[in-house]
């Protein structure tokens, strides 16, 4: 996926993501981390998805990967 277009579709998700509609959100999230498993915000917003749908345990070590990938 080129730099430009994971910015696009993480622009997209992060859009559906706060319209509540985290399974198409998911869906891009992890599209993008599948071609860069370290990109901070894809795995944030996976995070928050999870943790929006009850993922609890899911999101809180999705959340110490973002931690990880940015500490700041």
């Amino acid at each position: 996926m080129a730099l430009h277009r994971i910015a696009e579709e993480l622009e997209i998700a992060d859009r559906l993501q706060r319209k509540g509609e985290c399974d198409r959100a998911r869906v891009l999230y992890e599209a993008i981390l599948a071609a860069v498993p370290r990109h901070h915000g894809a795995t944030l917003g996976l995070a928050r998805c999870q943790l929006n749908v009850g993922e609890f345990e899911e999101a809180i070590e999705t959340f110490r990967r973002a931690k990880a990938i940015d500490p700041g």
